[in-house]
């Protein structure tokens, strides 16, 4: 019952905010697009870039489009926000959509002259490919700067195949 009750006033807050955006929001912010692979601390920049009240960052709207259209979520993204938001942008790998064939949302950025991408890579290929490798292991993926994720040793340890290592490379 609780958590029921949690989950409902979570949803009528955001649709109380949806609707008092789209009366008295503005769309005059710039947009931005954390482009990059997992495992490179998109995460983590995520996380900085919403601590600034200016700046609202969501995640990775287009992972799993959950019936929604490329459009749909773009405009949701990119909807009427507060006038004291200055920055809105999102978190896209390379590989999403990920369960879809839609790759419209690359079209949307590449037709969109104002957008700014933020292209995010990490130096060290061999150290993101191990975080991956530890990630699809135990099935432990974000983590953040005040919860450091808890992996024990053994679940560290992952087995490179030179092969393997070159494909991703």
């Amino acid at each position: 019952m609780k958590d029921s009750l949690r989950q409902y006033h979570i949803q009528y807050k955001a649709k109380r905010e949806k609707l008092r955006d789209s009366l008295f929001g503005t769309h005059k912010y710039k947009k931005f697009v954390i482009v990059s692979d997992s495992r490179t601390g998109s995460t983590l920049l995520m996380q900085l870039l919403n601590s600034h009240p200016e700046i609202i960052t969501l995640g990775e709207e287009f992972k799993d489009l959950n019936q929604l259209s490329c459009k749909e979520s773009w405009r949701n993204i990119f909807r009427r926000r507060p006038k004291k938001i200055n920055w809105v942008g999102f978190k896209l790998f390379y590989f999403h959509p990920r369960k879809s064939m839609d790759r419209e949302v690359w079209d949307l950025i590449e037709s969109d002259k104002r957008i700014v991408i933020i292209h995010l890579t990490r130096q060290n290929i061999l150290r993101s490919y191990v975080s991956k490798k530890i990630g699809l292991k135990t099935r432990k993926w974000t983590e953040s700067v005040n919860l450091p994720l808890e992996i024990n040793e053994e679940d560290k340890k992952v087995k490179l195949e030179p092969a393997e290592c070159r494909k991703n490379f």
